[in-house]
């Protein structure tokens, strides 16, 4: 979901209708990526990739064709786009192969919208975020900083290799587990402002669907967790939360958890965890601030089992630092129109409690 702010219109004016963009096609199971010489398709291919993920998957997912590689810096940001813009165009491209977490992902959806006619094969190696699914880039500055979340282009393909997450450590699929679970309690927050249409309740159902799911898997001991689980994450984790987030494109549905989410990039010592762990502590400030007490419980319990960060003190952030981070949301909220359901003074006491 794109800002999927209360204010998102649909373009040209258009208000029972609009544009909704899926990937062309995914392909997933065990060694799907033994596909990729037919889902490349003829022509010249580049291989987009951190060094770590070209060494440890690169031969895998390239068996069967020749491309060149280009070197991810391992931050989406502008520069990363231009760079590979101008190579694209010089070596005559035809398709990019992207492999890695959310922001190499992210990144060449970028590059595809600023290279027309380029085909675009997207292989996730994390299950830490759907971003290879939506069609939207989330774009920092070169040290980290959240800037905006951007409207991007969808792959052609996405092949989800249950393969490459065999080694994936267990807080990248926890942290996968922390935004699919937030998105659905931030869509419901939405709700009570702005009513959802037959579209909206039908993603809030997707995505309550998605939460019951991973309920299930992250309540079961963990010595009884086989692969089976690990692929039903991916599958959630990218697949599902990916596909209700396109399909939610209209959906009013980012709330204060992605809003802190989000200001939180600007500090360093944050930046050493994943996303879904920025999301962790932010939605429980969020269901605290509205007085959710449920809600609240059943989250923190979750979080819990996963062992999420639970305070934004356990992020790295100081409580001097409390005025910045402040700053930082309310330049966000101004910005991208995300709801805020509780009155400021309120919402600041809960955020002092997590520090």
């Amino acid at each position: 979901m794109k800002g999927l702010h209360l204010n998102n219109k649909n373009p040209e004016g258009l208000t029972a209708s609009g544009f909704l963009y899926f990937p062309g096609e995914i392909i997933k199971g065990e060694g799907a990526v033994n596909c990729m010489e037919r889902v490349a398709g003829e022509g010249k291919a580049l291989f987009f990739a951190g060094k770590y993920t070209a060494k440890a998957f690169g031969r895998t997912i390239k068996k069967g064709i020749r491309a060149d590689d280009f070197i991810f810096s391992g931050e989406a940001c502008p520069s990363q786009v231009y760079k590979a813009v101008r190579l694209i165009k010089e070596k005559s491209i035809k398709t990019l192969i992207a492999a890695g977490g959310g922001k190499a992902m992210d990144t060449a959806k970028y590059i595809r919208k600023n290279s027309p006619g380029l085909r675009l094969v997207l292989v996730p190696t994390s299950a830490a975020t759907c971003a290879a699914i939506t069609p939207v880039s989330v774009m920092y500055d070169e040290d980290g900083s959240y800037m905006s979340t951007r409207d991007s282009a969808p792959p052609d393909a996405v092949i989800m290799d249950y393969g490459l997450f065999q080694t994936l450590p267990a807080a990248f699929f926890a942290a996968g587990a922390a935004d699919a679970i937030a998105k659905y309690y931030e869509a419901l927050c939405c709700a009570k402002a702005a009513k959802p249409d037959v579209s909206g309740e039908a993603v809030i159902s997707m995505l309550k669907a998605v939460k019951k799911s991973l309920n299930g898997i992250i309540r079961k001991n963990r010595a009884r967790q086989g692969s089976d689980d690990r692929a039903a994450l991916c599958d959630i984790n990218i697949m599902l939360s990916g596909l209700a987030s396109c399909a939610g494109r209209y959906t009013p549905a980012a709330s204060i958890a992605h809003g802190l989410a989000h200001a939180l990039t600007g500090f360093k010592a944050a930046r050493g965890f994943l996303h879904g762990e920025h999301i962790a502590p932010s939605l429980i400030i969020q269901e605290a601030a509205a007085g959710n007490a449920k809600n609240l419980d059943e989250i923190t319990g979750l979080f819990e089992i996963l062992e999420m960060p639970l305070t934004l003190k356990e992020l790295g952030i100081k409580r001097g630092e409390m005025g910045e981070l402040l700053k930082r949301f309310e330049k966000l909220e101004a910005a991208e129109k995300f709801y805020v359901p509780v009155k400021r003074e309120l919402l600041y006491n809960v955020i002092d409690k997590s520090l």
